[in-house]
C-alpha cells in the first residue's frame, strides 16, 4: 500500500512587525501655574472690645480678726492736787525767796506758785507708789523767760534716785501764755517718790498752778 506523505504542511513563521521607534515623549512639560493662589491681605477682624470683666469682686468678710488689747490699768487715783488758792501750800515746800505762792498770776482763781533763778518747790513728803504701774502729773505754767537757757524742769525724787521727767525752755513756749502739760511715766525700780518743780533762770520767773499728781 502506498503511505501518505510524512512532511507536514508548512507553518507560516512571519511575525507581526515590532516598531523600532518608540512613541514620541512630549518634551514640553505641562505648564505649572506661576501665580500662587491669592492670600487674603486683610486679617480676620480682632474684637476691639475685651470680654467684660466682672466689676463685683468676691465678697470680703467684714468681721476682722480680734485684736488682743492689754488689760486695763484701771482708773486714775488722785495722790495730791494743789491749786495754791489758800495763799500757801500744805503739799509743796519751797526753798526760800526764789520760790513762793504769789497772787500776780493764776490759771484758775487768784494764786499760783512763782519760781525764779534757782527756786524750786517739791512735795513735803514722799508718797508710796509701789502698788501702781503708771504715774501721771499734770499742771499749768506761765513763764516770762528772756534768755534761751531759762528753763523749768519737772523731776521725780525717788528712793532709787532722781529722774528728770521733762524740761521746758523759752524757745519751745511763748512767754506770757498759760500752757497745760501732762507727763505720764512708768514706775520701775522705785516704790516711793515726790515731785519737784525747779526754775533755772537769770532773773525772770515762771508761775505754776493746778498741780495734779495721779497714779494707776
Amino acid at each position: 500500500p502506498t503511505l501518505a506523505p510524512t512532511t507536514p504542511a508548512p507553518v507560516a513563521v512571519t511575525l507581526a512587525p515590532i516598531p523600532t521607534t518608540p512613541a514620541p515623549v512630549p518634551t514640553t512639560p505641562a505648564p505649572v501655574p506661576t501665580t500662587p493662589a491669592p492670600v487674603p491681605t486683610t486679617p480676620a477682624p480682632v474684637p476691639t472690645t475685651p470680654a467684660p470683666v466682672p466689676t463685683t469682686s468676691a465678697p470680703v468678710p467684714t468681721t476682722l480678726a480680734p485684736v488682743n488689747t492689754p488689760p486695763s490699768l484701771g482708773p486714775l487715783t488722785d495722790i495730791t492736787f494743789d491749786t495754791f488758792e489758800n495763799g500757801s501750800s500744805y503739799i509743796f515746800e519751797k526753798n526760800g525767796g526764789d520760790a513762793k505762792v504769789d497772787d500776780k498770776k493764776s490759771k484758775n482763781g487768784k494764786f499760783s506758785a512763782k519760781l525764779k533763778k534757782g527756786g524750786y518747790m517739791e512735795h513735803r513728803t514722799s508718797h508710796a507708789v509701789s502698788e501702781y504701774t503708771q504715774l501721771e502729773v499734770s499742771f499749768s505754767f506761765f513763764h516770762k523767760f528772756d534768755k534761751t537757757d531759762d528753763t523749768l524742769s519737772v523731776e521725780a525724787i525717788t528712793d532709787s534716785g532722781n529722774i528728770i521727767l521733762a524740761t521746758y525752755q523759752k524757745n519751745q513756749y511763748d512767754k506770757d501764755t498759760w500752757y497745760t502739760e501732762s507727763i505720764e511715766f512708768q514706775r520701775n525700780e522705785f516704790s516711793s517718790m515726790k515731785l519737784k518743780f525747779m526754775a533755772t533762770t537769770n532773773r525772770k520767773e515762771v508761775f505754776i498752778d493746778d498741780v495734779d499728781f495721779n497714779a494707776r
